[in-house]
């Protein structure tokens, strides 16, 4: 059973943990692997299977309390992303032999990227980072050590300082051209070190702790890919089905990873982009037109409550809430085996082809994709085979089922195996 998040963290080996050569060896590298989609279910923070007003404002973004402030007291999860934006970001770098081939892919494709750089490694390529902002690209701040199980609420805040103060050097002014955000390293997060962080007249202009959705969890994160032996076309393959199933979303990579004749993320993000643009319904940042598009952190009304002068907001109109449908009279004869089940009491809930339900083992169901930036949930589905399998995933439960019936507009789901969560029922 995965839990919260994986206990087992450790850092770059060495100073030089960004040399062309890297032994991954004995690294290392694990995100907190809940899922937490772009779905506005996640807002349901009082668990009532409904969301509420105080819950979510109706661009989708979560109104949870304590995370309008500042630093955020949870992850930020939820940053409004219509169906079919992207957003895309590095973390760990830099390192020139990925950082630098990924600068000139994203120009081909006109992406503009944040990058979570760790401040240790800035100094050193001073140059590289001045490149990346003046192609107009976040340099964004990902602690200075990555020391996970040493960053705390009383060391966080000259770990931040000192990422900024690297990254200011090797820019040459003191005024950064972009939105100030902060990733924590693994994800990992508490209120105590947000607390810290406010306190601080520079800390508090970061907004953060940005989260991901895609390409957080092993075996199909990047890092995992590389640490594993897995092929760049492999990893590729993944985050694409991924994206494909999920429609939307903040997706996770790192530019530190690099051995020769090896997997490494420059060429996965090459192998991905390509197969979007042209099997996946196109970018539209490359021709203007197309199915997917990369937006930037900084440009999301979303992340402005969180501005140091920010007020925080509330909801301006109601949220429409689709009414649940009415459970169907039972009938008469035996119930099948497997059963078969109608409509859900839940309409709402995100529908998951894949999950992981241990430690390195992934239950995949994923080879049949959805539409390209199909966000499907369960009240588009008439009709399921319940195949009697739970799967417990931290503290949510999941149902294995069957699709049987769908509604118009998604009769290619039909046949699929899925899991869906235990508050639809």
């Amino acid at each position: 059973m995965i839990t919260r998040a994986l206990a087992l963290f450790a850092l770059l080996a060495t100073q030089n943990a960004i040399a062309a050569e890297q032994d991954l060896t004995g690294y290392v590298h694990a995100e907190n692997s809940v899922k937490l989609p772009f779905d506005p279910m996640y807002c349901d923070e009082n668990g009532n299977q409904n969301v509420d007003l105080l819950e979510i404002r109706p661009d989708n973004v979560c109104l949870i309390e304590g995370q309008n402030e500042l630093f955020s007291q949870k992850p930020i999860s939820s940053f409004g992303l219509s169906k079919g934006q992207l957003i895309l970001t590095l973390d760990d770098g830099p390192n020139p032999s990925v950082t630098k081939p990924i600068l000139d892919l994203l120009a081909e494709y006109n992406i503009k990227a944040t990058f979570f750089v760790i401040g240790k490694q800035v100094p050193s390529n001073a140059s590289l980072i001045k490149d990346m902002i003046d192609r107009g690209h976040i340099v964004a701040n990902h602690t200075y050590s990555h020391d996970i199980p040493n960053i705390t609420a009383t060391t966080i805040k000259n770990e931040v300082l000192k990422t900024h103060t690297a990254i200011t050097n090797a820019y040459g002014k003191s005024d950064l051209p972009f939105r100030l955000v902060f990733r924590a390293p693994g994800l990992a997060w508490s209120a105590p070190k947000a607390v810290a962080l406010n306190n601080d007249s520079t800390t508090r202009q970061y907004i953060g702790p940005i989260h991901a959705n895609l390409g957080t969890d092993a075996p199909r994160a990047d890092w995992s890919c590389w640490s594993k032996g897995v092929s760049s076309q492999t990893c590729a393959d993944w985050y694409y089905q991924d994206i494909m199933n999920t429609g939307r979303g903040n997706i996770l990579t790192h530019d530190i990873y690099y051995k020769k004749g090896k997997g490494n993320t420059a060429e996965m993000l090459r192998i991905l982009l390509k197969r979007l643009d042209k099997e996946g319904g196109g970018i539209s940042n490359k021709s203007g037109s197309g199915v997917w598009t990369f937006v930037n952190l900084g440009d999301l009304q979303a992340l402005d409550q969180f501005e140091a002068n920010a007020t925080p907001l509330t909801p301006k109109t109601p949220v429409n809430q689709k009414p649940a449908p009415q459970p169907q009279t039972p009938p008469a004869s035996k119930p099948q085996t497997p059963a078969v089940s109608g409509p859900f009491k839940n309409g709402n809930v995100f529908v998951r082809t894949e999950y992981l339900v241990q430690i390195g083992a992934l239950t995949d169901d994923s080879k049949i994709p959805t539409t390209a930036g199909d966000f499907v949930k369960t009240g588009d589905i008439t009709q399921i085979t319940d195949l009697g399998k739970m799967v417990v995933v931290g503290q949510n439960t999941f149902k294995k089922v069957q699709i049987k019936k769908t509604k118009p507009g998604f009769e290619t789901l039909e046949g699929l195996v899925v899991y869906i969560s235990a508050k639809a029922f």
